[in-house]
Formats: C-alpha cells, structure tokens, sequence
C-alpha cells in the first residue's frame, strides 16, 4: 500500500510502514503484531491520517510562539542556507531541532536534550551557523498595487539581508530573506536581491525595493541607493 502527499510517501508491505520524501526515509515502525491485525482498506481508513499528522508534526510553523523557536542557518556542507525549528511536542521534557531546506522540505530531526527554551536557544547557537542579519526597509507603489505575483515582499515591512558581514538581528523564517545578487549589464553593473526561499526559482523584479539608511547597507550592497527586489515568479 503506498499514500503520497506534499511530496511524503508513506507506504506498507505487511505491518511494515516507512515515511519517506527526497532526503531517505524519516519515520518507521510496525503497525500491528502480524498483516493478520490489519484491517481491510488500511490505507483507504487510516494511512492517510498517518500521513497528515507527520506531515503537520514536521512542517514549518509560520511563527514561533512558547513550543516553537524557529531561526536560519547556513549549512557549510550543503553550502546553503537552511530553515531550523526547535519545538517541544506534547508531552515531552527534550525539545527536537527539525532541519528543513530552503524549499521548507524536511530534512531531519535532532534530539537536542535541552527542557527550557532559553536552553534550546543556547543549543542552535552552538550547533548551527545561524544568521544574524541587516533588517531593511520594502518600498512599494502604492497606486500600482502588489506586482510581486505574492512574493516575499508582497505583504512584508521589512527583509533580512544575508551575507557574509553580520548584522544585529536574526531572521526567523527564511521566507523574509534575501540576498545581494551583482551582476554585468551591457557593461555597467546591476544589484539586485532575491530570495533565499527557493533560491533556483527564475525570479523577476516585482516592482518593489530595498533601502535602510544604516550605513552598513551600502557596505553589504555597494550601493547608496535602493536596489530592486526581484522576487516576482511566473512558474507553479
């Protein structure tokens, strides 16, 4: 028996069931003594369930809250960055880290042993290369209306610029980042900032654009001015 959704694959042979999606299996276990103890339309009654609650328990909560302490990473190995989620489950004394990609696909859980939150704060930052960030101002049209095709900055005050010289803050979600992306042009050079968030899409500038008068900005930027966020996308 097999049950795909939002790219997780349950499937059962016997009483054997795995959870699996693009990174390997996440989950096993067996679900009854023998296949004599499963019952008729197993999948059809109760796999699907199985899968909506995994799916639930590991995806991206879109903001932390007293359980919840979410933070983004750069990960050496993977040479990109990546979304962390420590949460406490029902029940449970030991928060777990949930890794996610820049996708928000799971990717792994970690025990990390702390009770507390403030514990577990510690934890990521001994762990994880995470991110400390330059906060920038969205400027929009107003008469013109959203032309970012709900892009990050579609709804968003503020984005998070990553790179390599740090600034004081630290992003949550990577949803709110971007970064500074140089390019040639019929010879003169254009700066732009993309998503991090699916950062292979093919993004398009969006009508909106980024600007603090902190001057580390041009540092990171090479810029004075705002520079055009292009976080438009046309494809599904």
């Amino acid at each position: 028996m097999r049950v795909e959704k939002n790219g997780f694959v349950l499937h059962l042979e016997g009483t054997w069931m795995e959870i699996s999606n693009k990174y390997g299996v996440l989950e096993h276990c067996n679900v009854a003594v023998d296949a004599e103890n499963v019952p008729e339309e197993y999948a059809e009654k109760v796999l699907e369930k199985v899968l909506e609650k995994f799916i639930q328990q590991h995806s991206v909560s879109e903001r932390s809250n007293p359980t919840c302490v979410k933070r983004v990473a750069y990960d050496g190995e993977r040479k990109e960055y990546i979304q962390l989620q420590a949460v406490l489950p029902v029940g449970e004394d030991c928060w777990i880290i949930q890794k996610f990609d820049n996708e928000l696909v799971y990717m792994e859980e970690i025990r990390s042993g702390c009770k507390y939150r403030d514990e577990v704060q510690k934890w990521m930052k001994t762990n994880f290369n995470i991110e400390k960030c330059l906060m920038a101002g969205v400027y929009r049209d107003s008469r013109l209306g959203d032309c970012t095709n709900n892009g990050i900055s579609a709804n968003a005050s503020d984005l998070y610029i990553l790179s390599e010289q740090k600034g004081p803050f630290e992003p949550e979600d990577i949803r709110q980042c971007v970064y500074i992306e140089w390019r040639e042009i019929c010879g003169e050079q254009y700066i732009d900032c993309k998503p991090a968030y699916f950062k292979k899409r093919w993004y398009m500038a969006g009508g909106n654009f980024l600007y603090t008068s902190d001057s580390r900005f041009e540092e990171i930027t090479k810029s004075k001015y705002p520079i055009s966020i292009h976080d438009r996308y046309e494809g599904r």
